[in-house]
């Protein structure tokens, strides 16, 4: 390996272990109030700057050739920007909204770190796989902590918070279904080292990880994640059975589901029967979609939100309505729900 070679692939490697690293103690720094999330965002900024960087001189000193992904990037990048001029607000496309500020400068790092990714060696991918891994696991003691009802996690106040309600756990990232889908990520990495691993050592250690991140998607009560892992769960299954591996699957599943369970069960005895009337309601809403077919009303509302959205797409097909402009979609305006509210 030459040295021009060997110092890409060592700077490619710090570069996502920073990245990872800064995802997580950002939003955490973010959380306490130390940096604003403008800040955050600025810091992301700068690592897709640093991602060109390093792709660019990976191109070179490798030799590399123009591929798909290079060209996918450009065209959509050459969108968001047709998209910003043309848009509703271009203040708020150019750096964001004022909660999450993910503009077209953000879209567009997310572009180049993406690149970067895809020349990641397999060498690496594991380590990185492994950094994630840890951290999902640090999510989910966070995320046990806040559905056990500790209403101040790390000076954030969530006494107030909507998810309260129904006990869900967000971590450190700021959102239930942010929590829920980094976890759901990780959850489906073990899920498929437990069904590939071949030695018995290996198998037990990811069978554990398979529990406890099974547990951390339950605890984030996302209905989409939860489908999702169910579904992967079941697939897993079915391509065990055609390799005709059927003890291995009973054993497995029943050491799964007694865990899973014991661990469920303890947490909920601790928050007044929340966790399974957190289930219940994410369940029945599944059950209901495949009972009734799904309604303006199925995902917190969402697929009202979907089909208003639609309607203004030929009206915005060419240009659209500018990045994170979505508060303007329908002329300008938001998208509002009319909803009953009792009155006590």
């Amino acid at each position: 390996m030459k040295n021009g070679e060997r110092i890409i692939n060592i700077s490619r490697l710090l570069f996502f272990i920073a990245l990872i690293i800064f995802i997580h103690v950002g939003q955490t720094l973010a959380i306490l109030k130390k940096i604003t999330m403008y800040e955050f965002s600025n810091i992301l900024q700068a690592f897709g700057i640093i991602a060109l960087v390093i792709y660019i001189a990976d191109k070179i000193i490798n030799k590399k050739r123009f591929n798909i992904y290079d060209s996918i990037i450009i065209i959509l990048s050459i969108l968001g920007i047709i998209s910003t001029v043309f848009a509703y607000n271009k203040g708020v496309a150019i750096w964001g909204t004022r909660t999450r500020f993910e503009g077209i400068l953000s879209l567009i790092s997310y572009y180049l770190i993406f690149l970067l990714a895809t020349t990641v060696k397999k060498k690496e991918k594991k380590l990185l796989l492994w950094l994630v891994i840890f951290f999902g696991l640090l999510q989910i003691i966070i995320g046990t902590i806040q559905t056990l009802k500790i209403n101040v996690i790390f000076n954030y106040d969530r006494s107030n918070n909507f998810s309260t309600k129904f006990a869900f756990a967000s971590g450190t990232l700021g959102n239930p279904n942010f929590y829920a889908t980094y976890i759901l990520m990780c959850a489906l990495f073990v899920l498929a080292s437990f069904f590939s691993a071949k030695s018995r050592k290996t198998k037990i250690l990811f069978g554990i990880l398979s529990i406890i991140f099974a547990y951390g998607v339950f605890i984030g009560s996302t209905t989409s994640t939860m489908l999702i892992y169910g579904l992967f769960l079941l697939i897993g299954v079915f391509k065990e059975l055609r390799k005709k591996k059927l003890k291995n699957i009973i054993i497995s599943f029943l050491i799964f589901i007694s865990a899973f369970g014991i661990i469920l069960t303890s947490l909920n005895h601790f928050v007044d029967n929340k966790v399974f009337n957190s289930i219940k309601y994410n369940t029945m809403e599944i059950v209901n979609i495949f009972k009734y077919g799904i309604k303006d009303s199925t995902g917190s509302n969402r697929i009202y939100v979907w089909k208003t959205t639609l309607k203004q797409v030929p009206k915005n097909i060419i240009n659209g309505v500018g990045v994170d402009n979505f508060s303007f979609v329908d002329n300008g305006k938001k998208i509002c729900i009319m909803k009953k509210v009792k009155k006590i």
